[in-house]
């Protein structure tokens, strides 16, 4: 089978649109959703405040100091998608304790049609995780509207020329690398929110086929989204030390850093992309399909 070139993309796109007629997704409970809980104005409210302040504080701290504001990115990310994992395995052992996700599992679309359509209900109809779902897309507007002008204004700076003695505003404006990092950081934060709800609804739903236990599932799905992201990760950084220490000797020493911002990123798409694909198959062994099954869920009707 052909692979998708970006996995995290065809798995987010399923997990929205997926199953539009399937019995889990519009089965009515009780007479109520109990996947939607009541409204709580400071849960959505809090965090907004808590992300743009800290993106604020994140952009100083990358144009004053040098921080990389990389790693407030993969924290909200990483918690969206822990959140997203804990709410799909607590929605599917709701659904098992009254008995419809074992009955649906034995029906002709499969065990991996009852945990997705679970899942695609969660995510568009838990108030928790489309709050924390919206959180990445304010950060992400917060960066732009920083980096548009600082773009601009290292453009002018730049074509203005730089004397023998800088300011101290032509040396904060005269980096086109701090610019370049700047694209890639936005290009990390579209991708790895698609990457982490990806991630999230896949651990969401294969942590129930592990533990049946409601509350252990609950509990298990967050873990694993640690356990995986912080070796995920560990890894991308053992790679990208491993293309340096390769590559470097062979590269002129004026654009090593940029080669180094270039191969990161090129490392995290893959390693990111590439775990979502082992998830994928994953879920294929414990549900009892294929990995084809798995990419290609959002095709069907059913």
């Amino acid at each position: 089978m052909n692979l998708p070139a970006l996995p995290s993309r065809e798995v987010w796109h399923a997990l929205n649109h997926a199953l539009p007629r399937h019995p889990l997704l519009w089965f009515p409970w009780d007479g109520k959703d109990d996947l939607l809980p009541p409204p709580q104005p400071m849960l959505e409210a809090a965090p907004t405040a808590l992300l743009v302040s800290s993106g604020l504080i994140t952009l100083v701290g990358w144009l004053v100091f040098g921080v990389t504001p990389m790693v407030l990115v993969l924290l909200v990310h990483g918690y969206v998608g822990m959140a997203a994992a804990r709410s799909v395995a607590g929605a599917i052992g709701q659904v098992r304790r009254r008995g419809l996700y074992d009955l649906m599992g034995s029906t002709p679309p499969g065990a991996l049609a009852a945990g997705w359509a679970v899942a695609v209900r969660c995510f568009r109809r838990n108030r928790v995780v489309q709050a924390l779902s919206a959180l990445p897309d304010y950060l992400r507007l917060v960066w732009v509207m920083a980096l548009t002008p600082y773009s601009l204004l290292t453009m002018l700076s730049l074509c203005q020329g730089v004397g023998v003695s800088p300011t101290p505003l032509q040396q904060l404006f005269g980096q086109p690398l701090a610019v370049m990092n700047g694209f890639i950081v936005l290009a990390v934060m579209s991708l790895d929110q698609s990457q982490a709800l990806a991630t999230g609804g896949l651990l969401g739903i294969i942590a129930p086929t592990l533990q049946t236990d409601r509350f252990e599932a609950q509990v298990s799905a967050p873990l694993l989204f640690i356990t995986y992201q912080a070796l995920n990760t560990a890894l991308i950084l053992t790679l990208h030390a491993a293309a340096l220490t390769l590559t470097t000797p062979s590269i002129d020493p004026l654009l090593r850093p940029w080669a180094s911002s270039v191969l990161w990123l090129s490392i995290f798409i893959f390693i990111r992309e590439g775990g979502v694909l082992v998830l994928c198959a994953v879920l294929a062994g414990r549900s009892g399909a294929s990995l084809r099954d798995v990419l290609t869920i959002y095709r069907r009707s059913i």
